[in-house]
């Protein structure tokens, strides 16, 4: 409870200041699931953030490292479409199917004290689709 709380009040007060610098960029086709990796070796607990230009920056998912090696999610903001998952000894982010709404940034870190460290993040894109709505065409 403690640790969403600093997060969330870390992430209002640094975005703002500090741009997150995407560096990767990845391909995805919409309906299509994806899995994206956090280069941050294995630490105790992690968490996903993604930031749109469309909404406001949001936390995904908060995981951490069972006793026996496996993965347990402490916070998942739709489980119904995001899972925690481990890719060769480091933790990954499942999409289950990419929609218009998941094209964005995202980008993992971890809070050691009261000290925030982010991975430099990837890009998803894709082709966007248009849904016609009461005449208008939207995203």
């Amino acid at each position: 409870m403690l640790l969403s709380w600093v997060l969330t009040l870390t992430v209002a007060l640094v975005l703002p200041l500090r741009a997150l610098g995407t560096i990767k960029r990845k391909w995805v086709k919409l309906g299509e699931p994806v899995v994206l990796k956090c280069n941050i070796s294995l630490h105790h607990e992690i968490f996903w953030l993604k930031v749109s230009i469309m909404e406001k920056p949001r936390l995904l998912m908060v995981a951490r490292l069972k006793n026996d090696g496996g993965l347990t999610e402490v916070l998942n903001y739709d489980s119904s479409h995001f899972e925690g998952c481990l890719v060769d000894k480091f933790f990954g982010l499942r999409i289950f199917s990419v929609l218009n709404n998941d094209l964005g940034s995202y980008y993992c870190g971890i809070v050691e004290g009261k000290h925030m460290e982010f991975e430099d993040g990837v890009h998803i894109y894709g082709n966007i689709t248009l849904e016609k709505w009461h005449g208008l065409y939207v995203i």
